[in-house]
């Protein structure tokens, strides 16, 4: 025997409320570079007394992967590069260059401040 109740109305009670959540979140500031190890530059010496070495081609096998979360939208980080062992007469520059889009978060811009 099948029987069936029939319900001629559903009440559902519906609130809102609302609270004030407070966040703190730590300042974060990392930097690595990958991969690990050094960065090799072979220059060729001249063939003729007087003429400079031959550079060798742009190395661009490492990266830097950096955070930065501030607490101010007034404060600015700064990533700094310099080479530590000067060699008289050669010129060795770091270049910042675009990101390569492949990474997480909120990209910046590359330059030169």
């Amino acid at each position: 025997m099948i029987t069936s109740c029939p319900i001629s109305s559903i009440d559902f009670a519906q609130t809102t409320e609302n609270r004030t959540v407070a966040v703190t979140l730590p300042v974060v500031t990392l930097l690595d570079i990958e991969p690990t190890g050094t960065i090799t530059l072979n220059f060729a010496a001249p063939t003729e007394a007087g003429q400079p070495v031959t550079v060798p081609a742009s190395n661009n096998t490492k990266w830097i992967n950096y955070t930065s979360a501030i607490a101010s939208r007034e404060l600015t980080t700064r990533i700094t590069a310099s080479v530590n062992q000067v060699i008289p007469c050669l010129n060795i520059t770091v270049q910042a260059a675009a990101d390569s889009g492949s990474g997480g978060g909120t990209l910046g811009t590359a330059g030169i401040k």
